[in-house]
């Protein structure tokens, strides 16, 4: 939180029309694409009859609507103003007080790491699904600071959140129940 006024300053005065371009084309992973990830993975995989796509897709879908619960509480709670409308980073309102004030957690930032998480952990054995699910997520999520709707803390936190709620849903996900033997 301490440096979010200087990364603002440097991001904001060092754009340029290919940093736009791609800002565009990643932004919409946090959002649109991101939040129909998980019903069309389940769907495709009862489709086409593959249970472990179809139980990633139910996971993914688990883990975004818990880490989705506890960004909106978290925004209704921290209540700060994006640095679009600030002048300060440490512009805070009372709880539940005005609207706006919703910059802290990055919503779009929770959203696409809970994705990438999601795909990390269930396609591990592909080395290379990882790295690209993160690189992703950590453009994704830069693009709210690009477009100056986030400060860097915000994006952040969205993305931890997004990140460990999801470890823990697949975690939790993959314990199988103990067979009890029958006498």
């Amino acid at each position: 939180m301490l440096a979010d006024w200087e990364i603002r300053n440097v991001v904001q005065h060092n754009r340029s029309n290919v940093g736009e371009s791609f800002a565009r084309v990643v932004e919409p992973f946090g959002n649109t694409y991101g939040l129909y990830l998980f019903p069309a993975m389940y769907v495709v995989g009862a489709i086409t009859k593959q249970p472990r796509i179809e139980s990633a897709g139910l996971t993914g879908a688990k883990a975004l609507a818990i880490s989705t619960v506890i960004y909106t509480a978290s925004k209704k709670l921290i209540r700060r103003n994006r640095p679009d409308a600030a002048t300060s980073s440490w512009d805070y309102a009372a709880p539940f007080a005005k609207p706006g004030y919703t910059s802290s957690p990055s919503g779009h930032s929770n959203t696409i790491f809970t994705a990438a998480t999601l795909i990390a952990l269930e396609f591990k054995e592909h080395k290379w699904v990882g790295p690209l699910a993160y690189t992703i997520a950590t453009a994704t999520a830069a693009s709210r600071i690009y477009h100056n709707r986030h400060w860097a803390s915000d994006v952040v936190l969205g993305s931890l959140m997004g990140h460990f709620v999801t470890k823990a849903v697949w975690k939790a996900s993959q314990k199988k129940p103990k067979r009890i033997p029958k006498y």
